[in-house]
């Protein structure tokens, strides 16, 4: 599949070049390129250079764009698409993949919510989001440092008022940074300053932690009926060129 999308986008390429647009330029200039990955997880971009002096491999981002967009029509090839719970936590990734980092960490502090809604309805909405972060993630933490109320905490604050800290959390503040360079990783530090304490995240390794818990959480309900019969009526977005399913 990726062989045939490389030499697409060659051919793409060359037909740009040998009749470019009656608008263009003599010159055109490119000044973005990098390489596109594809893989079971999806497709990254890798951007390299930033002048017209591409590396071996390189494409301008118009045509990766292209070649994206492409996969996109042909995504079915790659599998079936997600069901149930793991649309969520594959909307996740994606979010991770595309550095929507927002949307990745908005849905994955609700995903605690949503499970627990879906396991014990009944239960109150602080109780059932704290038992299950103790057990599907908790262990990962120090209690001390992130707890499932410190983790309930910065859900109300971050989801209702965009923020990262919350008075009864035990730290000041949660601060998060995006991915450092390849085979790095900072996460779940602690610092001590005059004004507070604060504890710092990494994006995707927290984002990654919430869905690691969704599936070992998805294994111990795969038994229980009623949390299935719940799962089938989660919120989906549907195909309008499909028959509408009231």
């Amino acid at each position: 599949m990726a062989k045939d999308l490389m030499q697409a986008v060659r051919a793409f390429l060359e037909r740009r070049v040998q009749d470019p647009p009656t608008n263009a330029s003599p010159s055109p200039r490119i000044t973005r390129f990098g390489t596109v990955v594809v893989s079971q997880e999806g497709v990254q971009i890798r951007e390299f250079s930033t002048e017209n002096t591409p590396h071996e491999g390189d494409l301008p981002r118009t045509v990766i764009d292209w070649a994206i967009q492409r996969l996109v029509d042909v995504r079915k090839l790659f599998g079936p698409p997600p069901t149930g719970i793991e649309k969520y936590t594959a909307a996740v990734q994606h979010s991770l993949r595309s550095h929507n980092w927002f949307g990745a960490l908005f849905l994955s502090l609700a995903m605690p919510d949503i499970c627990g809604a879906l396991e014990d309805p009944a239960e109150g909405v602080g109780n059932r989001y704290k038992k299950w972060f103790e057990r599907y993630v908790g262990f990962r933490y120090v209690p001390e440092l992130f707890s499932a109320d410190d983790c309930y905490y910065l859900r109300c604050a971050a989801l209702h008022q965009g923020l990262a800290e919350h008075p009864k959390a035990q730290n000041k503040r949660i601060v998060f940074i995006t991915p450092p360079p390849p085979g790095m990783t900072f996460h779940s530090n602690f610092t001590q300053l005059e004004d507070g304490s604060f504890v710092q995240m990494q994006i995707d390794v927290f984002c990654d932690e919430i869905c690691q818990g969704v599936t070992q959480w998805l294994g111990d309900v795969a038994g229980n009926q009623d949390v299935q019969n719940r799962i089938g009526e989660l919120l989906e977005f549907q195909d309008p060129s499909q028959p509408i399913k009231w």
